[in-house]
């Protein structure tokens, strides 16, 4: 099965998330597990033109798709959105 990721930005105080999204396709052995952040995790991802930034995951789904040309895969769509200074001190060591 082939496998994408897509990040895509939600600021706190929108009703949505934004259109632009960073795509990536995952790859891994067959009978590998694949290492995905849960929600509450932090990424590292580039969702603007400031360049990375690490975000807080919101949300995470899966949709799953089978076509003739393709094959099984599977297109994940986590929703980030921004870490507030505090608990950004409290996850990690500058």
């Amino acid at each position: 099965m082939k496998y994408s990721i897509q990040f895509q930005y939600k600021p706190k105080d929108a009703a949505r998330p934004g259109d632009w999204t960073q795509n990536e396709d995952l790859e891994h052995e067959p009978g590998e597990p694949i290492m995905l952040p849960a929600v509450g995790d932090t990424v590292v991802c580039t969702l603007t033109a400031d360049g990375p930034k690490m975000y807080k995951v919101l949300t995470r789904n899966f949709s799953y798709l089978t076509s003739r040309d393709v094959g099984a895969c599977c297109a994940i769509n986590i929703v980030v959105t921004d870490v507030g200074k505090d608990e950004m001190l409290a996850r990690t060591k500058e």
